[in-house]
């Protein structure tokens, strides 16, 4: 591609995890074997948003515009830093977010503020706008010397509404496309969509992401297509009331299901089905204390094709012990 913006490498990273129901004559065909970089990316990748869209469930912010660590951005350099991740904390972070994640010659709307686009209502205070939407739209051009080689518009909506009758909730989704036209026919069009649901309440949580991306690339007269969703549940059970205004949840279990497909047309297709056949355990103590491990128990697998002899586990340790990841082969045997 000719440039890499930086909605370009965020695309990229979240375009590596990626689910789908698929499987049938008209869906995309899967590897049934898989090595241990395959396994070890899909792996890191699963926990980072599996992780984020309990931080949400745990009376966290919305999870807005998640990306993905760097090392899965697909041969594209991503910084440290960079996660797409807007802060709703205060008007000063959301106008950081917005505009780190957008550039120069951008037009904003919004609704549901006080005034200011970037201060959304929230009259509990609890970093959750009540009802606030913003849309950005930027338009920037390339040209070598009077001759204007590109124009790209990028459009990004942001939506955010708290769930009045729950404890804690919300609805949260965030929507873009990017479109770079090049005078010599090239042309490169992508975008995405995320939704965060999150509920709340004294007897239970559920914690919701979806995710929805594509790309189609003209470049040279050759077109690169790819279109790919997928999907995260979280569960939470508690072995006492949710308490509103308590820092954390009580204690209790977590239950997970899902799919993750990897589509790459250099490497292969990969798909791998999540499941806790051994819920993790949540501990409040733990989470709170100085470890600040949320989880002292339970197996996340990561199941290629769903076949339960390969794939990959995540299972978590005591408190202080952290989690072991392992990849397991054909036979069960962990590779090293």
């Amino acid at each position: 591609m000719k440039t890499q913006t930086f909605f370009r490498s965020c695309i990229a990273a979240a375009l590596l995890l990626v689910a789908a129901a698929c499987g049938d004559s008209t869906g995309p065909s899967y590897e049934d074997s898989m090595g241990p970089d395959d396994a070890d990316d899909a792996g890191n990748a699963t926990y980072y948003y599996l992780m984020s869209a309990f931080r949400g469930m745990n009376f966290g912010s919305p999870q807005l515009g998640l990306g993905a660590p760097p090392a899965l951005a697909r041969g594209r350099t991503l910084p440290a830093d960079s996660r797409l991740q807007f802060d709703l904390s205060s008007p000063a972070t959301i106008r950081a977010g917005l505009q780190a994640a957008s550039a120069a010659g951008c037009s904003y709307t919004a609704s549901g503020t006080n005034g200011d686009l970037f201060d959304p209502i929230d009259n509990n205070e609890n970093h959750v706008p009540d009802d606030w939407s913003v849309k950005v739209t930027c338009v920037s051009h390339d040209s070598l010397g009077e001759v204007e080689t590109r124009v790209e518009t990028t459009h990004l909506t942001i939506r955010v509404k708290e769930h009045t009758d729950d404890l804690f909730g919300y609805d949260a989704s965030v929507t873009t496309d990017d479109h770079e036209d090049y005078t010599d026919g090239d042309d490169e069009k992508q975008g995405w969509e995320q939704v965060h649901n999150v509920s709340v309440t004294a007897t239970g949580a559920t914690s919701k992401y979806r995710y929805h991306g594509w790309e189609d690339y003209l470049n040279e007269g050759v077109h690169d297509k790819w279109e790919g969703s997928y999907e995260v549940n979280l569960a939470f059970d508690p072995d006492n009331t949710i308490t509103l205004g308590a820092p954390f949840l009580p204690d209790g279990e977590l239950t997970i299901t899902g799919e993750v497909q990897i589509l790459d047309p250099d490497e292969g297709n990969m798909r791998y089905v999540l499941s806790t056949p051994e819920p993790w355990l949540y501990s409040n103590e733990c989470a709170m204390g100085a470890e600040e491990q949320p989880f002292v128990g339970g197996t996340l697998l990561g199941l290629l094709n769903g076949n339960e002899e390969i794939g990959w586990s995540y299972t978590w340790g005591p408190c202080g012990a952290g989690n072991d990841f392992n990849v397991f082969g054909q036979d069960g045997i962990i590779i090293p």
